[in-house]
């Protein structure tokens, strides 16, 4: 399920982990729960990231958001 953020404009979704496809582009850095930084904005996720992802959400016991830049 897609979810429109207003986070800098209207081309930005918010996903989870598990809805990331190889290829998307970051629109946001993400942070880690302590203020760690995990990737940069612009960064492009890659199968492997992705897996990473998915697991440290599972270990963090915690739903995370990661706003994409939307392909069309």
């Amino acid at each position: 399920m897609n979810q429109v953020s207003n986070v800098e404009n209207a081309d930005v979704v918010a996903l989870t982990p598990s809805h990331l496809m190889s290829g998307m582009v970051l629109a946001k850095p993400l942070y880690t729960s302590t203020g760690m930084l995990m990737l940069n904005k612009d960064s492009e996720l890659t199968e492997r990231l992705i897996t990473r992802l998915q697991q440290f959400e599972q270990s963090e016991d915690s739903t995370m958001l990661i706003y994409v830049h939307e392909t069309l």
